[in-house]
């Protein structure tokens, strides 16, 4: 999907009728910038089905969740990967993706789990930025940033 489209996907009651967004990405190309390093995580200019799935996948972690991920304080950048893919895998949609096989839905979208896979470590290594490993806090200091720029969106 294209930035627009993205937009339009994460902001649905935003758009009574579709309109080009261009003026605002234009505008504020360093709220847009924050949102796309981390819905892009491939940075090819289009939002895949797997990079859109993980980054709602982050931004909607309950709270619950998000503290159980720190139970032990800190996570390494691997230790997160694999609770994003745990996580993943519970979602009705991953529950019933088998033996990493295509999973085919309703809109002909495929995903291979090694698609996932793949998303997962780039938007892993972007969470990360280099650090070794991130604290409870650094993640939701993370959460909020890129909500408040979804919200800049939405309500500007």
């Amino acid at each position: 999907m294209t930035y627009s489209d993205f937009y339009r996907a994460v902001t649905p009651f935003n758009h009574s009728h579709i309109m080009s967004n261009y003026s605002y990405l234009k505008k504020f190309k360093k709220n847009a910038d924050t949102i796309m390093n981390y819905a892009d995580a491939d940075n090819n200019g289009v939002i895949s089905f797997t990079e859109f799935f993980f980054f709602m996948t982050v931004i909607q972690l309950q709270d619950k969740n998000v503290q159980h991920l720190f139970e032990d304080g800190k996570l390494t950048s691997k230790e997160f990967s694999k609770q994003l893919t745990a996580l993943r895998r519970r979602t009705k949609f991953g529950a019933n993706q088998k033996d990493g096989g295509n999973l085919l839905d309703s809109r002909h979208v495929k995903a291979k789990d090694q698609d996932f896979l793949a998303t997962n470590a780039a938007m892993t290594e972007k969470i990360f930025a280099g650090r070794e490993n991130i604290n409870i806090d650094d993640f939701y200091k993370l959460k909020h940033e890129i909500l408040e720029n979804l919200w800049h969106y939405e309500y500007y």
